[in-house]
């Protein structure tokens, strides 16, 4: 039974770390294709996304080392290998950590550098409007001016 059931939370961390690496092989080709990031955002984000298939890697072989150990203690009864498959678990289990650790510094650091070109941008966006506001509008009044000023001279009897 307790084979059965290290058998099974192995798998299912073994399936979750394959199911991330599909995500960040999918998001690794969106970033690659998105042309409205800087090539620096862009290689940015790639490279965020190849550490955490590393910790993703690392999780897989966790799932796998979950019923090892199991398998060590109960069927081959080498509790010296137990201790060894253990310490392995918790040495990968402190990278992990230390990776997410690693990643939530830089992907704060990235997700602040976005935004500040995504405020610059529609900073520049609203400025143009604006502008083009007033080029539409000072453009009115010199169309209204101008017939203003043909219908007075043509009042007065001038002629273009």
């Amino acid at each position: 039974m307790d084979l059965l059931i290290s058998l099974c939370a192995g798998g299912i961390v073994v399936l979750l770390g394959v199911c991330f690496l599909i995500i960040h092989y999918k998001t690794i080709r969106r970033f690659q294709n998105d042309a409205e990031l800087t090539e620096k955002q862009r290689s940015a984000l790639v490279d965020q996304h190849k550490r955490r298939r590393i910790t993703t890697g690392l999780l897989i072989a966790v799932g796998v080392l979950i019923p090892a150990s199991d398998i060590a203690m109960t069927l081959l009864k080498s509790s010296i290998l137990a201790t060894l498959i253990l310490f392995a678990l918790l040495v990968l289990i402190l990278i992990i950590f230390l990776y997410a650790l690693g990643d939530m510094v830089t992907g704060r650091m990235t997700r602040e550098d976005l935004a500040l070109k995504k405020a610059e941008a529609e900073l520049k966006r609203r400025v143009l409007e604006q502008e083009l506001a007033q080029y539409q509008n000072s453009g009115s009044i010199l169309k209204n001016l101008d017939s203003k000023q043909n219908s007075e001279n043509r009042r007065n009897g001038y002629q273009k």
